[in-house]
């Protein structure tokens, strides 16, 4: 089940997510993988999430199937060098920084599931 959906930029907020016995809540879902989610609850048999702290980054299907969102290591990279500049101007670079060390971190798990055959979806 998919609870109230808010839809800002590219991203689809739930407010809940509820799959088998598990129930997720505020989880953020990018547009790319909204319809495997929703075509995941869907299908009889075991639906796999794979999420970075409340962030849907993959959705393994019943049938097999494997879709993730294709994170950005190079503005995750970017991020972070502004934000070690910026940090002695502003000190708003901490906040660049952990934008930065996010976004490396959603493509490291991205690049983990694309070696283990997901298809990357983009915008």
């Amino acid at each position: 089940m998919l609870g109230n959906a808010t839809l800002v930029n590219k991203f689809t907020t739930y407010s809940v997510i509820e799959i088998g016995n598990q129930l997720l809540q505020h989880v953020v879902v990018p547009n790319t993988l909204d319809n495997f989610l929703g075509r995941a609850l869907h299908q009889p048999g075991d639906t796999r999430l794979f999420m970075s702290n409340l962030t849907l980054l993959g959705v393994g299907l019943p049938d097999g199937k494997l879709y993730c969102y294709p994170g950005r290591s190079d503005l995750g990279l970017l991020f972070c060098i502004l934000g070690i500049l910026t940090t002695p101007l502003f000190g708003i670079g901490l906040l660049a920084i952990a934008i930065g060390a996010t976004e490396l971190r959603n493509a490291r798990m991205a690049n983990d599931l694309r070696a283990q055959g997901a298809i990357a979806v983009f915008q």
